[in-house]
């Protein structure tokens, strides 16, 4: 469920090492022959781009949405298509849920039943039940085959929820997570956004973790910097299978966003 990919200053960097490192490899032969011959570039004023800066309530800074909002603002103004939308009738807590439960039961299909009733024992995620991600987990510790396929079926449910959005959205806009960078700490500590005290799990996953569930592609861009200088990030998600696409919408985006700056020191 977790994801890993290039980290890169450009994004024509991101698509060179893509095409490297994309495809089955000769031990994971699960892995989808994705097209990656680069797409044709399209004109911003050809895009149609939905954006949201809310997902199931969970907070954002202040400097967060006035970043986004500012960059939603140049892309009306340079003709881009753009609204402030969601797919209908997405519950963003039953995806955290799901997410929860699909992590938890593949993790847990792989220790022997015992090992896993005693890590769950200890302190952790699933201490908290207000995490919805937490329900989740909880839910499936020990699950059988049965509970592992509802669960997909749910998950399919959202996959298609998301592609049906997609139909008609190039591309959707979001954060990457409720604000600049935070300090490296224990996952028990809550994250303080604009006076709202975050669970980290929330803070760090609730923007990115529902497009790990359905698979969707996502590109993370460099939008802004706080008043302490951390960097803010913009999410472009796009439809399943289609990252030479979004790649090439990433690519459009970083031009009006402007290049990678250097921190400061490196």
């Amino acid at each position: 469920m977790p994801q890993i990919g290039p980290l890169a200053r450009s994004v024509d960097d991101v698509l060179l090492v893509l095409r490297l490192i994309a495809g089955p490899d000769g031990q994971d032969w699960e892995v989808p022959p994705v097209q990656l011959e680069p797409a044709q570039a399209r004109s911003l004023n050809t895009l149609r781009l939905a954006w949201s800066d809310d997902f199931g309530g969970v907070p954002v800074t202040g400097e967060t949405r006035t970043a986004l909002t500012r960059l939603t603002d140049e892309l009306q103004r340079l003709g881009c298509g753009i609204e402030h939308r969601l797919p209908a009738g997405l519950d963003f807590t039953t995806m955290w849920e799901t997410w929860g439960e699909v992590f938890q039961a593949e993790v847990g299909s792989a220790v022997p039943p015992e090992m896993e009733m005693e890590a769950t024992a200890h302190p952790g995620i699933m201490a908290d039940p207000d995490l919805a991600v937490a329900r989740g987990m909880a839910r499936v510790v020990g699950a059988t085959m049965r509970q592992y396929s509802a669960t997909l079926v749910k998950r399919d449910g959202f996959i298609a929820a998301l592609e049906q959005f997609f139909d008609t959205w190039d591309a959707l806009l979001c954060p990457v997570s409720v604000g600049p960078a935070i300090p490296h700490c224990p996952v028990s500590t809550r994250v303080a956004v604009d006076g709202h005290m975050v669970p980290y799990w929330v803070a760090t996953t609730a923007y990115c973790s529902p497009f790990n569930l359905t698979g969707h592609p996502a590109v993370v861009l460099p939008l802004a910097h706080s008043a302490d200088g951390l960097p803010i990030g913009l999410q472009v998600v796009g439809r399943r299978w289609s990252d030479m696409q979004l790649l090439a919408i990433a690519a459009q985006l970083a031009f009006v966003i402007g290049p990678f700056q250097t921190p400061p020191g490196y």
